[in-house]
């Protein structure tokens, strides 16, 4: 579309993610037409690639391509038992972590007060950094916030329903100003299940997303 300025996959009505039990004729006849525009499109982009520079790098990456494929086919195989033992060793560290913030004075008091603390909530870490060790770091500009629904997460915005007009963070970056132990072990704990659940949780076999029935990677 972009070179030639028509779309012709939508032309053809077969299921291109079922093409097994697609009608052979119009098969063929789509195969036909994605190979003409295929090699059209080689054309005007070897020109361009000629016109930017970009010919050597071009044909630096071109031979690699079979062995991307072929990895992509057969797959990467994971080792199991060291991804066992990456969520144990960070499911660890969690519970130490954990365990270490329900240890500290404000925390119990807290807990004492409300009944539990969760660490990973950001309403309840503003309420314990601004009303019970009074740091005001928390209480943030609301020019350099952005709401929830936005695609940047760059900051988070608490309303605590107290002060509708106040807005309150526990960024990392808000957390990292607070001269206290807390402070510091909520953002190793954010690290720590962070860790586990991007790096050790996904490559579990018959539970991570990143895992094919076959056990392996496919990219």
């Amino acid at each position: 579309k972009q070179h030639f300025g028509i779309t012709y996959k939508h032309l053809f009505k077969l299921d291109k993610k079922n093409m097994a039990k697609a009608d052979l004729q119009e098969t063929l006849i789509y195969n036909a037409v994605d190979t003409k525009y295929t090699l059209r499109l080689w054309h005007v982009q070897n020109a361009l690639l000629k016109k930017r520079g970009l010919l050597n790098a071009y044909r630096e990456a071109l031979p690699r391509e079979p062995t991307v494929a072929l990895m992509q086919h057969f797959g990467i195989g994971v080792d199991q038992k060291e991804v066992k033992f990456n969520q144990q060793m960070l499911d660890t560290e969690i519970k130490d972590i954990q365990k270490e913030i329900a240890g500290l004075k404000v925390v119990k008091k807290f807990v004492a007060d409300k009944g539990e603390f969760n660490p990973m909530s950001d309403k309840q870490a503003v309420i314990i950094f601004r009303d019970y060790l009074n740091y005001p770091q928390v209480l943030v500009d609301t020019k350099t916030l952005l709401d929830f629904d936005k695609p940047s997460k760059a900051k988070k915005k608490v309303h605590t329903g107290e002060a509708p007009e106040e807005k309150y963070s526990v960024d990392k970056n808000v957390l990292a100003q607070i001269p206290h132990p807390l402070a510091d072990l909520i953002i190793r704990l954010r690290n720590s299940i962070k860790n586990k659940s991007t790096y050790a949780d996904v490559f579990e076999f018959g539970k991570g997303k990143f895992i094919w029935p076959d056990g392996k990677i496919h990219t």
